[in-house]
């Protein structure tokens, strides 16, 4: 069996993250519960598995990601913390509309997924920048390629944990 197209995707006006969520939101309660999908990742020539484990801090405030990351062949992961809320929205915010017009405000966090270093700034320097590989502001996540970064980080959907979802929805108790 060959594949005819590369599994990994260039994320250039295709929002790969927005057609593949990483994420249920749970309208009830308002809570994004984390679908523990696992990626592949290229960098370079580098391949590694990548999982967002949570949304929320101890304070439980949104925006605060807890990641996995594997580089391939190694038998160990490594855990990242780090915060990007971004502007919110226009519930979470009242002033949004004057944030994201702020280029101060609305910035991303950068995550450099080779040494764990991550910093914030907006896309006017990460289209830049090649010193990043994955973005996070609020549930947005970007890579470094395409319109948003002169990198060539790629991306695909690895494995779906079956068990949270019944009948194609997320199991929110069973999330929980």
């Amino acid at each position: 069996y060959l594949e005819t197209k590369s599994p990994f995707v260039q994320d250039k006006s295709l929002d790969f993250f927005l057609e593949n969520s990483w994420y249920a939101y749970d309208q009830s309660n308002h809570i994004i519960w984390p679908n523990f999908r696992v990626y592949g990742l290229r960098v370079d020539s580098q391949f590694y598995k990548f999982q967002i484990i949570n949304y929320y801090n101890q304070a439980s405030e949104a925006g605060h990601y807890s990641i996995r990351i594997q580089k391939e062949n190694e038998n160990t992961y490594q855990e990242f913390r780090l915060e990007a809320v971004g502007c919110g929205n226009t519930f979470t915010n009242p002033d949004y509309e004057q944030c994201i017009q702020d280029p101060e405000k609305n910035v991303f966090t950068y995550l450099n997924i080779e040494n764990g270093l991550s910093k914030k700034m907006n896309s006017f320097f990460a289209r830049r920048d090649k010193t990043w590989h994955i973005g996070f502001q609020g549930t947005k996540i970007i890579l470094n390629s395409g319109d948003n970064g002169p990198g060539d980080t790629r991306v695909t959907s690895l494995y779906l944990y079956r068990p949270f979802y019944e009948n194609e929805s997320p199991a929110f108790q069973k999330l929980a």
